[in-house]
């Protein structure tokens, strides 16, 4: 009778939010966030994965045997209480905290006053905050913060030094001023310049508009640029400079394996499956190991008309093959260019590869792979805090659903 009732005022919720306070939200991260915590209260309510995804597990026999995902979904409510509650909150940031650390901190700012402060919808990764200046030689500058239980293990202040080389050597991103990691807020930080435009996707991320074709361009020119980065320049441990690709393939795989093992909430036999057929199938490639960015799609390139401002969000860089970049962006490129425009652009602009199917292939798989466990580490990091974010649930629990139904797709069309 408890259950029925729970689930009774579960619905009763979800119709209020729904058809009576969210019509009356404008402001978008107001309305994301909502969005977030509908549907993570459906899926209770449900007791079932969301229908997208079941509907999705008959594409192939073998898919359809993976009817773990499931399985393991329903094991969450005995799951939560498995990791420790490590990560306490820390301290806001406000403007009565910003204020005396800005004139501290920026140069040129000593009588700079904080006028505006509001957070950005951005993604899972960092907290993001725009922040308005008077009296001072900038007027605007982004804070990136690391969240509570976050799934980068890389700290926002370890951004810096690879957008500093970026800069100096023309790719065009937001100049870095600095990085702390003991800003007043308690977590680790990076600070830029603000950087004005809009990137090609809509408000809610899942469209992108049809005019879009100079932003695949813009991102063609910008690719070729990072991984023309010269290597010697970045600050990398043990000789990495020279190494092969297929050296650092190895150590990505490697080290996103053992944060899968240290931060998960349940086993996948889907990701184990995939980790083994991955080390198994690395590509041999004769060119040479540059930049990665790692996230570079056209949701990370910011626009002003016709003109690129900004590629953002370089928490996954990493020394590898530029064919990642190439596989990672193909799906946003495609529905507004066609691909070999896309990849004679990138070669007219000094990009270093050829692209080819079948290694493409293989980081399509790396990227769901990857940001599945990215997922399960916010699930990880949303159990673990004592003041947990429904955004980490909401990709822990949802679209971790989805990249696992797209990580057993894809290895089930390689093998």
């Amino acid at each position: 009778m408890k259950q029925s009732v729970d689930q009774q005022v579960i619905r009763s919720v979800l119709h209020t939010l729904t058809e009576s306070i969210a019509p009356a939200i404008t402001d978008p991260s107001a309305s994301a966030a909502l969005g977030m915590s509908l549907q993570l209260l459906a899926v209770i309510a449900q007791g079932e994965p969301p229908s997208a995804a079941t509907e999705e597990l008959d594409t192939t026999d073998w898919v359809r045997s993976m009817s773990k995902v499931a399985e393991e979904a329903r094991h969450l409510e005995r799951a939560m209480s498995v990791p420790p509650r490590s990560q306490r909150p820390s301290q806001p940031i406000t403007v009565d905290v910003l204020q005396p650390y800005v004139r501290k901190r920026l140069r040129g700012g000593a009588n700079a006053r904080v006028s505006a402060l509001n957070p950005s919808l951005g993604g899972f990764s960092k907290e993001t905050y725009i922040v308005a200046l008077e009296d001072s030689e900038i007027d605007r500058i982004v804070i990136r913060r690391d969240p509570l239980g976050g799934p980068v293990e890389r700290t926002a202040a370890e951004e810096f030094s690879i957008l500093r080389a970026a800069f100096e050597h023309g790719v065009l991103v937001p100049e870095p001023l600095w990085s702390d990691t003991v800003a007043p807020f308690g977590r680790s930080i990076v600070v830029t310049r603000f950087a004005a435009g809009r990137s090609a996707f809509d408000l809610t991320g899942s469209t992108i508009g049809a005019d879009q074709a100079p932003a695949a361009i813009a991102l063609a020119r910008a690719l070729a640029q990072v991984h023309g980065m010269p290597l010697e320049t970045l600050e990398l441990q043990g000789g990495r400079q020279s190494a092969s690709i297929t050296v650092h393939v190895r150590g990505a795989l490697s080290q996103l394996e053992d944060q899968w093992h240290r931060r998960r909430i349940w086993h996948s036999d889907i990701l184990q499956a995939a980790f083994a057929w991955m080390r198994e199938h690395i590509p041999e490639s004769s060119a040479r190991a540059v930049v990665v960015h790692g996230d570079a799609s056209l949701r990370n390139l910011l626009m002003q008309g016709d003109r690129a401002t900004a590629l953002l969000d370089w928490e996954l860089w990493h020394v590898g093959d530029p064919m990642e970049d190439l596989a990672y962006c193909r799906p946003d490129v495609e529905q507004v260019l066609p691909w070999k425009a896309f990849m004679a652009e990138y070669r007219d602009s000094g990009g270093t590869v050829e692209w080819d199917a079948a290694v493409d292939a293989y980081y399509g798989l790396w990227s769901s792979l990857r940001n599945a466990v990215l997922c399960a580490s916010c699930l990880h990091g949303f159990v673990a805090t004592d003041d947990p974010e429904p955004r980490m649930a909401f990709a822990g629990i949802i679209h971790y659903r989805r990249l696992l139904l797209d990580v057993a797709r894809r290895l089930s069309s390689l093998t």
